[in-house]
């Protein structure tokens, strides 16, 4: 894939140097590089990636109201065609802990791509993960996967709650450089419950109560029981939700190395800490 993205600039006035893969995904490759000698990301698609995932970010709709509200970096290059996108190179870094000026800078940032209007015929996170369970047929009796699914029954049909979401706002995907702060990896962006991406953004860097009432009150929530209660359905609904999506790579192919074994291992005992 690399000699491809080399190849796709051969006939343009553009020059690329270094490219470097830095992340292979069950939907993309990643790499860092040079374009015109500019630090940049180099994100191309893989083939039938739009078979596991509808990718809404590369929606132009969705795409431009993110970057023109800072909330991802700007796309300088697009190649539908292949695939290809090139996107300015955020200079900054994964943090495992947040301080309370971290905290506020995050809960200030998910508002703001909270609070985009988007078209209302966005797919929705309801549509995607529907497929992926018609789609499990070996697994759908797993005692577990089952309980998942009958909790996210629950969830699909309550859209009070209902805005732009991230939908992967793992501690890995979020980036700091002193004062800015840049979300990343886009690819499952869609209409989703607002407590699924707090959720998400809560177990991944273990926050304590007082972390989350600070997040909550910049966010623009009460911190009242029943907000509490609902943000502990849905870190244990992204469990599932993860389950699923595993499950779903696992027979399509696409899932059975090493390392995502031992994730779906991870997430099935984390789920049965959290049901006690």
């Amino acid at each position: 894939m690399k000699n491809k993205i080399f190849e796709i600039f051969v006939d343009t006035s553009h020059r690329i140097d270094k490219l470097k893969l830095i992340n292979n995904g069950e939907t993309a490759l990643t790499y860092f590089g040079y374009l015109n000698n500019k630090k940049s990301i180099f994100k191309i698609l893989k083939k039938d990636s739009n078979k596991i995932l509808k990718n809404n970010f590369y929606n132009k709709h969705i795409s431009t109201k993110i970057i023109k509200e800072n909330l991802f970096p700007k796309i300088i290059h697009s190649d539908k065609k292949n695939s290809l996108y090139v996107y300015e190179y955020f200079d900054g870094k994964q943090v495992n802990t947040l301080n309370k000026e971290l905290i506020i800078k995050t809960a200030k940032k998910l508002k703001k791509l909270h609070a985009l209007d988007v078209d209302k015929k966005l797919n929705t996170f309801n549509s995607q993960i529907n497929f992926y369970i018609k789609e499990i047929k070996k697994n759908k009796n797993n005692k577990i996967l089952r309980e998942g699914i009958k909790l996210y029954k629950k969830f699909k049909n309550n859209e009070s709650d209902n805005v732009i979401s991230h939908n992967d706002l793992n501690k890995s995907n979020i980036l700091f450089n002193n004062h800015k702060i840049c979300f990343i990896d886009y690819d499952y962006v869609s209409i989703n419950n607002r407590f699924s991406d707090l959720a998400r953004i809560f177990s991944s860097y273990k926050f304590t109560e007082k972390d989350i009432n600070i997040f909550l009150d910049i966010y623009g929530l009460d911190n009242s029981k029943n907000n509490f209660h609902t943000i502990k359905d849905w870190q244990l609904m992204n469990l599932y939700t993860d389950l699923i999506w595993f499950y779903f790579l696992i027979e399509n192919g696409l899932g059975l190395n090493k390392q995502n074994r031992n994730y779906l291992f991870l997430t099935e005992e984390l789920i049965k800490q959290q049901m006690q």
